[in-house]
């Protein structure tokens, strides 16, 4: 890393050093730092901005299924998160993400796999050659206000590490009782092996380690006896999961920050589904024969949104959306503030998700995709009896058969396996970075992600 006092207006990489040119107080300087041995030569300079030969051809777009997409000469590669540029060199590409995924990150083109680099400060454009990487690391929001731009230099080696890290199944060190997935986030509920209380682990797919949601006590943990974590649901930086214990059954919600709120105590009621996308986590609990829904306000209490009759049998989430299906066959779409969106009469179903204007729902050997603003049946497809949970991303369905993890593109009809599990799978999860699903023992679990680009491969053959 290398601490720059002033602006830079230009970045120059030529082999093994990095020429930059600075604005300061004083004027402009130019600064040589080799990547070699770390040590930097400044000189004073005019200001003219010695321009960087443009990547031809090159360009970040989002196609027509609203998905993130590099452009090259030769084809379109999936990127992970949406982005404002991008530069390649011998195989990987350079991307700079944009908010909520704000950073660098390394994707390669061969097998889409990527890695997050660090956080961008967007002093410059960053640049990658043969060497290695170059970027502006914001980090450290002092040297920010400060003024100042600290570079960072990453050897290809280092990064060839971390895509390999990233492309590692995680192993847990208990069994995985749930699997939710929201963005590059995944959220387990793991087993504690000692008995006392159950944890929630994030996992982002593009950076390890992974973190501990839930603290050794608190809300989650009884401070006595055990306590069991039954079912997950991750909306964005926060997550919301069921607690049971001998002291009752409770949802509780919180983030990284060391938040944990306990939002519903079920009492005589049970939990019917949890669901989240970007800011919107909700939940669905049945009492009788009926079923409420709600969503978990930014104040962390219960927003009550929906009444329906009937047992709810699954929820889902898209943006400011939520969906709730009832054993009776009836969807109901609702907005996050409590508005009817639609009621779609589906029929029998044990699984829907939703995206956009399209709904889709898992019937006994087959997925029906309906239209949420018309209410029609749009399109009908045939899967393998035993197929459950479903998830609907860029118009791609997503569910496990056994122990395979199986997506139908919707547009097309073509469907593929895109994963093999030892076990049965705990569930699957299709996101815009790509696939998530996991398998579990009762004292360890695995779970495994799949980029885009290995979806779309499987789908084209």
């Amino acid at each position: 890393m290398l601490a720059l006092n002033g602006s830079v207006r230009s970045v120059v990489v030529d082999r093994g050093e990095v020429h930059f040119l600075l604005a300061g107080a004083r004027g402009c300087s130019r600064v040589a730092w080799s990547t070699w041995t770390g040590r930097s030569v400044s000189v004073r300079s005019s200001c003219d901005v010695a321009r960087r030969t443009s990547d031809a051809g090159l360009s970040v777009r989002v196609d027509s299924r609203g998905m993130p997409v590099l452009v090259t000469p030769t084809r379109s590669l999936p990127l992970p998160t949406f982005a404002r540029g991008a530069t390649v060199a011998d195989g990987i590409a350079l991307v700079e993400a944009t908010r909520p995924d704000g950073g660098v990150f390394a994707v390669r083109l061969r097998d889409g796999a990527f890695t997050y680099l660090g956080p961008d400060g967007r002093g410059f454009a960053p640049q990658i050659t043969a060497r290695g990487a170059v970027f502006h690391d914001g980090e450290d929001k002092s040297a920010l206000r400060a003024g100042k731009t600290v570079a960072m230099f990453v050897p290809r080696p280092a990064i060839e590490r971390r895509l390999a890290l990233t492309t590692q199944p995680l192993v847990t060190g208990g069994k995985i009782e749930s699997l939710s997935m929201d963005g590059l986030r995944v959220a387990l509920a793991v087993r504690d092996r000692s008995g006392r209380c159950d944890r929630v682990l994030y996992w982002n797919v593009a950076w390890r380690p992974v973190q501990r949601i839930t603290a050794p006590y608190g809300p989650t943990c009884a401070p006595i006896g055990a306590t069991r974590l039954a079912a997950v649901g991750v909306g964005g930086f926060r997550a919301e999961w069921l607690a049971r214990s001998a002291q009752g059954t409770r949802l509780i919600a919180g983030s990284p920050r060391c938040q944990e709120w306990v939002v519903d105590r079920l009492g005589n009621s049970r939990l019917a589904g949890l669901a989240g996308d970007g800011a919107t986590l909700a939940f669905a609990t049945t009492t009788g024969r009926s079923t409420t829904v709600s969503v978990v306000g930014s104040n962390w209490r219960a927003d009550r949104i929906g009444r329906e009759s009937g047992r709810s049998v699954a929820l889902a989430a898209d943006r400011n959306n939520i969906a709730s299906l009832s054993q009776n066959g009836i969807a109901d779409v609702w907005t996050r503030a409590g508005r009817s969106v639609a009621r779609l009469r589906v029929g029998a179903s044990r699984a829907l998700a939703l995206e956009g204007d399209r709904l889709a729902v898992l019937r006994a050997a087959q997925l029906a995709v309906y239209d949420v603003k018309t209410g029609s049946l749009v399109r009908t497809f045939a899967v393998p009896v035993g197929a459950s949970g479903l998830d609907l991303q860029y118009g791609v369905a997503a569910f496990s058969v056994g122990r395979a993890a199986m997506v139908v593109d919707t547009a097309t009809g073509r469907s593929a396996v895109v994963g093999h599990a030892s076990r049965p799978l705990v569930g699957v999860q299709i996101e815009g970075p790509g696939l998530a699903y996991a398998w579990t023992t009762a004292r360890s679990g695995v779970a495994r992600f799949v980029p885009w680009l290995r979806i779309e491969a499987a789908l084209r053959s």
